[in-house]
């Protein structure tokens, strides 16, 4: 049993050291800024806004593997007042490593810093938090993508987040049908394995100002 445990133990280091060498590799051939237009492109794709992405790309290979992202806006429709929809100062993003080996893309870290949302209703049916469908069923989690044989390999995406950090974020929300402005100031949010319909656990601070009640709040 001792033997076993220590092959298992001298596995999982070289494994370990493979995972680090392959990292090194990536961050010196593959530079993610390279592919800013494609990413651009599938946003507006998707949400039929404009993504700003002036802020550079890095890699980031410890604790996990994702990517760091700088200054980045996505614009509101061109009938609203505010330009922009949402902005941060910086991201980091990463995902699961051990689910990739079964087959399946999984959100590890999202983490964001200096958020600003500007949230406006113009009509009970019209607002800019409501987004175009992509063609795609919400239902669709497997992305097929073509292999060099010609064949077909599917990854899942699982719709689970482990970790949510917002810090130094404000949320702003206008409802032109009523007049009433709500701010929330100072946010600091932390959530822990996010799914959909699904309870989850929550640190949430702010403070919050309004003119309809007039209010302000701890």
């Amino acid at each position: 049993m001792k033997k076993l445990l220590k092959w298992i133990a001298w596995i999982i280091l070289g494994l370990v050291l493979l995972l680090i060498i392959a990292g090194i590799v990536i961050s010196k051939v593959v530079n993610p800024n390279h592919y800013k237009p494609q990413i651009i492109a599938a946003v507006n794709k998707a949400t039929g806004r404009s993504l700003s992405l002036p802020g550079n790309l890095s890699w980031n290979f410890f604790p996990n593997l994702g990517i760091h992202m700088g200054q980045a806006s996505l614009s509101n429709p061109s009938n609203y007042a505010q330009p922009v929809f949402a902005r941060v100062q910086s991201a980091d993003i990463s995902i699961a490593v051990l689910p990739l080996l079964s087959g399946q893309l999984q959100a590890n870290t999202l983490e964001l810093d200096g958020l600003q949302l500007n949230l406006e209703r113009k009509t009970l049916q019209d607002n800019n938090w409501t987004f175009p469908a992509s063609g795609k069923s919400s239902t669709e989690t497997a992305t097929k993508t073509s292999s060099s044989n010609g064949g077909n390999t599917e990854m899942a995406f699982v719709p689970v987040i482990s970790n949510l950090v917002i810090n130094n974020a404000n949320i702003s929300f206008a409802d032109d049908t009523s007049g009433a402005h709500y701010k929330l100031n100072n946010v600091n949010f932390v959530g822990k394995h996010i799914r959909l319909n699904s309870p989850f656990w929550v640190k949430f601070t702010f403070i919050a100002e309004g003119n309809q009640p007039q209010m302000t709040a701890n």
